[in-house]
């Protein structure tokens, strides 16, 4: 397991990306063709859109991804639980994960949510 300084380390590495090069690409005026269109999009345009329409469909497939690997984390936990036989360690990790699968997936559809509230076109 990592401990703190790493977790620190590699969530303000996150951010600084997240605040440095994402505005870039929408600063940089040119714009963004796509080399393949995603597959049953229909509702967006690809072609004539740029980097917003591909990454709303983006965003559409990141949440029905995370939504999959929750539930997937979900079970490994109970799998865990169950073949933990009384050993009080591998029950906590195992109660950790699935609490943590299900905080991800709180947190993945509440996004879309708060998105969609705001702005149903999104």
């Amino acid at each position: 397991m990592q401990n703190n300084n790493e977790k620190l380390k590699i969530f303000l590495i996150s951010v600084l990306f997240t605040l440095i090069f994402i505005p870039l690409i929408f600063v940089s005026g040119e714009e963004y063709k796509l080399m393949a269109p995603l597959p049953e999009l229909e509702k967006v345009n690809l072609e004539s859109g740029g980097f917003t329409d591909y990454l709303s469909a983006l965003f559409k497939y990141a949440i029905t991804i995370a939504a999959v690997l929750a539930v997937i984390m979900i079970v490994i936990g109970g799998l865990q639980y169950i073949g933990a036989a009384g050993n009080t360690s591998v029950i906590e990790d195992a109660k950790d994960r699935i609490y943590w699968a299900i905080v991800g997936l709180i947190l993945a559809l509440g996004s879309y949510l708060i998105l969609y509230n705001i702005n149903p076109e999104l």
